[in-house]
């Protein structure tokens, strides 16, 4: 796409891909595109589709409150996902039977559940890191057993809970995942190094 019609506009965007769209289906493409294949048009179309479109109003829908979605059904967290597996397929022209996982790849994008993986890391990564709010830092309580305390690995008790409405609660979950990730084996980096230890450990 040239340099002069990059504009971070999301509507702009989508104004210019439904013209393209039009231009294809009554046979008449603009400026010299009429020699491309169709083949090449879609996948031009999608390019804009995901370099301008999708970061504006897709992506948005999916990071924010992320880390609520510890709380969510499994019903409906299966819908969010099927929601986003619909979208790469349609950036990349996936069919719906093939394995979606490697286009995450290649797009560089990480499924909701790691998503919420990584926003629950941070956040307790920050908590413990700067021992603050308070009122949550104090929530987490440390296994105090000499196997734990030779292997220099600080480990988090996880509270006993009865129903899953207190099993997926921060507290709990928050535990898990420090313990999950050894997260007390690099809290002493800066937040930024830690994220990509983060994200390099849950794309495995």
């Amino acid at each position: 796409m040239p340099a002069d019609r990059r504009v971070d506009t999301g509507a702009y965007a989508v104004a210019r891909t439904a013209a393209l769209e039009e231009s294809y289906d009554s046979g008449c493409a603009p400026g010299g595109m009429h020699q491309l294949t169709r083949e090449v048009a879609l996948a031009y179309l999608r390019s804009i589709i995901y370099f301008s479109v999708t970061p504006v109003f897709l992506v948005p829908h999916f990071d924010y409150a992320s880390l609520l979605f510890t709380d969510l059904p499994g019903y409906n967290l299966a819908k969010l996902q099927r929601l986003q597996n619909m979208c790469v397929r349609f950036v990349t022209g996936a069919s719906r039977f093939e394995h979606i996982t490697p286009y995450y790849h290649q797009l560089g994008l990480m499924k909701l559940e790691q998503k919420q993986v990584l926003a629950l890391a941070l956040m307790v990564a920050k908590i413990v890191k700067f021992q603050s709010p308070r009122y949550l830092f104090d929530r987490f309580n440390l296994v105090s057993n000499a196997r734990s305390t030779r292997s220099n690995k600080l480990q988090f008790m996880v509270p006993r809970y009865r129903t899953n409405k207190f099993g997926n609660s921060f507290t709990v979950q928050a535990c898990k995942i420090w313990n999950k990730l050894s997260m007390s084996d690099f809290n002493h980096y800066s937040i930024q190094t830690q994220k990509k230890i983060i994200q390099n450990l849950i794309a495995v």
